[in-house]
């Protein structure tokens, strides 16, 4: 069985792939979208300078999420724009995004742990121009989705550069994923490496992750690592990431 995350990034490729080469991006036909596959869509249109044409259903939601100024105490966080020079609004947006949360999500510290990780990976070594940051929690499912986008040189890309070859694209990102950092010992210094990190938020938290960069994929949950190789359609230049919380409990201390 798929996992839902997954999916949601095949909708965002698929509606890539229809897209006819127009000014407009035809949203028409999809009601609903969780942050992976909104943010890059939002980021396909942004770079192409798409506008939409999006299903009546969906234009509510849409408008409001993509709006900062929207911002509620309530379900989400909307959709914000990172620059690669100033962290504080990257250091705040983290701050409304575990705000979400409560003493339900019993992963809060290992979520906070993870998303600076994550992000500061982001910071430090994509050479991105642009990022994007959403969250929506869902009380009736019982989990929040967190969605990261950036468009720069992608994890697999950065390996390259710094002459860590990899077997493929979704090998690099396995590698990044366990603590395998293009800055040599640089984990020596950090404490927690990302690795126990993500160890605690899938399998003590029952969290999921989807990460997709490149030509590469993982998924990763409380069971083994699915490891993804991606066509020409899958392919995303930068790097997807995307969690999923469900409210649980988890003694932190058995990790560490």
């Amino acid at each position: 069985m798929t996992s839902e995350l997954v999916n949601n990034f095949i909708k965002f490729c698929e509606i890539r792939a229809n897209h006819n080469g127009s000014e407009f991006l035809d949203l028409t036909n999809h009601r609903f979208f969780y942050p992976t596959t909104l943010l890059p869509t939002l980021g396909f249109m942004i770079e192409n300078s798409l506008k939409a044409h999006v299903h009546p259903g969906a234009h509510s939601y849409i408008s409001t999420i993509l709006n900062p100024s929207n911002r509620t105490d309530k379900t989400y966080v909307p959709c914000r724009m990172l620059t690669p020079e100033d962290t504080s609004d990257r250091d705040q947006i983290l701050q409304q995004i575990l705000g979400l949360t409560d003493e339900s999500y019993g992963g809060i510290n290992a979520l906070d742990y993870l998303l600076y990780e994550l992000t500061n990976n982001i910071y430090e070594h994509s050479e991105f121009d642009k990022a994007f940051i959403m969250a929506q929690r869902y009380p009736k499912k019982g989990f929040t989705e967190i969605c990261f986008f950036d468009n720069g040189i992608s994890i697999p890309g950065n390996f390259a550069k710094y002459g860590h070859p990899c077997e493929n694209d979704s090998d690099a990102i396995d590698k990044a994923v366990n603590g395998f950092s293009t800055k040599d010992d640089e984990f020596k210094h950090r404490g927690w490496g990302i690795n126990t990190i993500v160890k605690i938020f899938t399998e003590g938290a029952q969290g999921e992750i989807f990460i997709a960069s490149r030509k590469g994929a993982i998924y990763i949950n409380q069971d083994d690592p699915l490891l993804y190789k991606l066509g020409d359609k899958y392919r995303i230049d930068g790097t997807l990431i995307s969690l999923r919380i469900p409210k649980s409990s988890v003694d932190i201390t058995s990790y560490i």
